[in-house]
């Protein structure tokens, strides 16, 4: 068996040949290519290797009535083809199919006696805005792409494809899925569940797929009725829905462990999410009403009992009108990493302090909290991470050699435009910094080659002229330099002034 290319093509005997590749030469040749191809009788696999437009004179459906033993069509990127080609339905061995982006706007009939057919990729085809009822005939079909078409709704017949693994309807303007989708037991990637108001197109149906993994983005979930009807195991939920039914938050859904909560721009409480015990992350992102975090709920069998037992990770983002962290933040037993981005209402911490679990503490963008920093005791937790961002009012950091806990082996520093002086003698088991949009910072600390640092990384520092006059730890290992033009020149490599200070790294340096 022979593979020709495209700058091949007329120099061997095509009538040999079983797979054709083609690329961007293809458009000058193109005349060649068909009138080869035509002859080429036994052709199993026609595929183009760019995703460059072609022109094919007699068409493609011409030309696919002379290759009767085609298996593979791979053509993304055809946007000459605005028909689906009729002779299609003549390939009885055909499995392969990619025709993403393409203009086609409807699905042949003869296409659907395609028993042998695994593979159908119709993403980005966004004139498709319909799949008939006839694909219930692809009894061999596995994998389905239809990502970013124009589908409002598959066919209730979709439940018959019990081959089916892989259902991609991600960009689509979905409402609800097919009757009966949990049928489909053998689906495994599914990224998208669009719930409907009855049963046979709700969310009892998930849980007959239980081959699924990977992420899973559920929507609608106003039409969950009840806690009953929603208990999944073992589910993260993206929630994407301007108000929480009252099943969200019930203990029902005790093997929960990732929640994200985002664009609940309407959402002025929240439910009882503390009584999830098997929670590890929350992420909680543009809530633009909501002002207080309250996570306890009137359950009498939690009564008394510590919130989010299991919580290791909370995130809170985007959230301009939050005054306070949750009470009770103290007592989460097991949270390790915490992030505040972007709540410039926040004023403090709560007043018991951080839980003495934390070890990475991410602020960003909370102008009240900063100017509150002398009372944030982050010497409480034994922190190792800790990254503060978007502060403009800030020339020295720290101010005072207490603020930083010693316990520290990452520190972040973005967004300070205003910083001038970067104290890290307090800094004894520092491993690695980084720093970022640091506008007016010349020159960094002279203490700097006697912390054990293993990572540096410069962005965005665009006044920073020079390392420190002993040099740079011993131990560094990584050194990226990006966007900081004065010390770029003095690193340069065998030239630059400050070139003997960085030989040493062996294993990683990169300048922009």
């Amino acid at each position: 068996m022979e593979e020709i290319e495209a700058g091949e093509v007329s120099s061997m005997d095509p009538g040999r040949a079983r797979y054709l590749s083609f690329d961007e030469t293809v458009n000058r040749n193109s005349g060649v290519i068909e009138d080869q191809v035509s002859t080429a009788k036994f052709l199993r696999s026609f595929s183009s290797m760019s995703t460059l437009d072609i022109h094919m004179g007699k068409g493609l459906d011409n030309l696919l009535m002379s290759l009767k033993h085609l298996r593979v069509l791979h053509l993304p990127g055809y946007t000459s083809l605005t028909d689906m080609p009729k002779s299609i339905g003549k390939l009885k061995h055909f499995r392969y199919m990619n025709l993403s982006g393409s203009r086609i706007k409807t699905l042949p009939k003869s296409m659907f006696g395609l028993y042998h057919l695994e593979t159908l990729i119709l993403k980005y085809c966004d004139g498709i805005s319909k799949i008939p009822d006839l694909i219930c005939n692809l009894k061999g079909l596995r994998h389905l792409d239809l990502e970013d078409t124009s589908i409002q709704r598959l066919p209730a017949t979709m439940a018959r494809l019990t081959n089916l693994h892989h259902l991609n309807i991600r960009g689509t303007d979905m409402k609800e899925m097919p009757p009966q989708i949990g049928r489909l037991s053998n689906l495994v990637i599914l990224q998208d569940f669009f719930l409907g108001k009855h049963k046979d197109c709700g969310i009892e149906q998930l849980g007959y797929l239980g081959r699924l993994s990977g992420e899973l983005c559920i929507h609608n979930l106003e039409n969950v009725v009840n806690a009953s009807a929603a208990a999944i195991a073992n589910l993260g939920l993206f929630l994407v829905a301007e108000s929480f039914p009252d099943w969200v938050g019930n203990p029902s859904f005790s093997q929960l462990v990732t929640l994200i909560l985002f664009k609940c721009i309407n959402i002025t409480s929240l439910p009882p999410l503390g009584e999830l015990v098997s929670l590890k992350e929350l992420t909680m992102y543009d809530f633009a009403s909501l002002e207080r975090i309250e996570f306890h709920g009137n359950n009498r069998e939690y009564v008394g009992c510590r919130p989010f037992q299991s919580l290791e990770r909370l995130v809170l983002s985007r959230m301009p009108r939050l005054k306070s962290l949750p009470e009770g933040t103290h007592f989460f037993p097991s949270l390790v990493d915490l992030e505040i981005v972007n709540c410039p209402e926040i004023e403090s911490f709560p007043e018991q302090g951080l839980p003495l679990t934390l070890k990475a503490l991410v602020i960003e963008g909370c102008k009240k909290l900063l100017a509150a920093r002398k009372q944030w005791r982050l010497y409480e937790p034994s922190l190792s991470s800790f990254t503060i961002g978007n502060w403009e009012d800030v020339e020295i950091f720290p101010e005072e050699a207490s603020f930083l806990p010693h316990t520290l082996r990452s520190l972040t520093v973005s967004g300070l435009p205003n910083l001038k002086t970067l104290r890290l003698d307090h800094l004894p088991y520092l491993e690695e910094l980084n720093l970022v949009s640091c506008g007016r910072l010349k020159s960094l600390p002279d203490s700097m080659p006697n912390i054990p640092l293993t990572t540096l990384r410069l962005s965005d520092c665009r006044t920073l002229e020079s390392l420190p006059e002993k040099g740079l730890p011993s131990s560094l290992d990584v050194l990226h330099v990006s966007f900081c033009p004065l010390l770029e020149k003095r690193l340069q490599r065998e030239k630059g002034e400050d070139w003997r200070h960085i030989i040493h790294i062996s294993h990683e340096y990169e300048l922009s």
